[in-house]
């Protein structure tokens, strides 16, 4: 009987992959490589390894596989995601920024974004350089759009949040919304659909309203938040105001 060649235990690890049985394809990849040491068979091994949890491993498979394609996007998508599971946030959200950056995907951005945010980044003095990158990345990298334009949408641009159901803010005049670490707040301004004497005041003393929307899981529904000018309060609702979002802050 024929030895097998390294693309056929290529093709036995993904079979077995896709089965879940991660074990058979470490094994598979293993052959594969002693065959021919090929970055894409690193690449399949470090998953089954991450899987495994066997993650000291995985992160030999994946620095090799750095070292052997750096230009490749997944070699740092490996890595982070190994630095990430062994709770390495701003190690793995640096690997992750230059995925992003080599090539752009749904799955290397919302990594990242975790990363972003288990790391601290956005309160983390010694990691602005870190941070300033990160949000460079995100918002430079240009998504594959569809439709007669053929244009992809940026990161950071504006996209239009659907939610499962139609609870949300009335239309306001003179609001203005930020969005601060992984929520989205509309602060402010009056009801378009109500006539101004049943607006509601906002008193000397701060009191207001804003809504907030959760978006680092599936949203389900604005939250309405009373606030006050109490320290650590959310922004007091004003009309005609501006905003801008500093770290985690936001300022009126």
């Amino acid at each position: 009987m024929a030895e097998r060649s390294a693309a056929q235990w290529k093709a036995e690890g993904n079979a077995r992959f896709a089965a879940k049985q991660f074990a058979e394809a470490a094994e598979a990849y293993t052959r594969a490589l002693a065959l021919e040491p090929d970055a894409v068979f690193y690449s399949n091994r470090c998953a089954c390894l991450l899987k495994l949890g066997d993650l000291d491993s995985a992160l030999v498979d994946a620095l090799k596989l750095r070292e052997m394609r750096p230009e490749w996007a997944k070699s740092h998508f490996r890595e982070g995601s190994v630095l990430a599971a062994m709770g390495r946030p701003v190690d793995a959200a640096r690997a992750l920024c230059q995925s992003m950056q080599l090539g752009p995907s749904e799955e290397v951005e919302l990594a990242l974004r975790a990363e972003m945010d288990a790391a601290g980044l956005y309160d983390a003095p010694d990691q602005q350089t870190l941070l300033t990158r990160c949000l460079s990345v995100l918002a430079s990298s240009g998504k594959a759009g569809s439709g007669s334009g053929g244009g992809g949408a940026l990161a950071g641009a504006w996209k239009r949040c659907v939610l499962p159901s139609e609870d949300g803010p009335s239309a306001r005049a003179g609001a203005t919304i930020a969005v601060v670490g992984s929520s989205l707040w509309l602060i402010g301004g009056l009801n378009a659909g109500a006539p101004v004497k049943a607006q509601p005041e906002v008193s000397a003393a701060g009191q207001g309203e804003v809504h907030r929307l959760e978006t680092s899981v599936e949203p389900s529904s604005w939250a309405v938040e009373q606030t006050s000018a109490a320290a650590g309060q959310p922004p007091v609702a004003r009309g005609g105001h501006a905003t801008c979002v500093r770290a985690r802050g936001v300022w009126l």
